[in-house]
């Protein structure tokens, strides 16, 4: 896992410390996005979790 944290860190020009957070954060909002699209969480509590608003959370449902 760190090797590619290495290479993507590489790609992007930053540290993998920085690669490994976005990482976490993309994780986090693709599993609070699951609990929205099952019913177990709002979508307002859930732009709360992510300190995001609902738009940008609609926006990202999206892609």
């Amino acid at each position: 896992m760190y090797e590619l944290a290495a290479i993507s860190a590489q790609e992007r020009h930053t540290d993998r410390a920085a690669t490994l957070r976005q990482w976490i954060h993309e994780g986090a909002a693709q599993y609070v996005l699951n609990l929205v699209a099952d019913g177990r969480l709002s979508i307002g509590r859930a732009a709360e979790l992510l300190s995001s608003s609902v738009y940008d959370l609609y926006h990202l449902a999206e892609s």
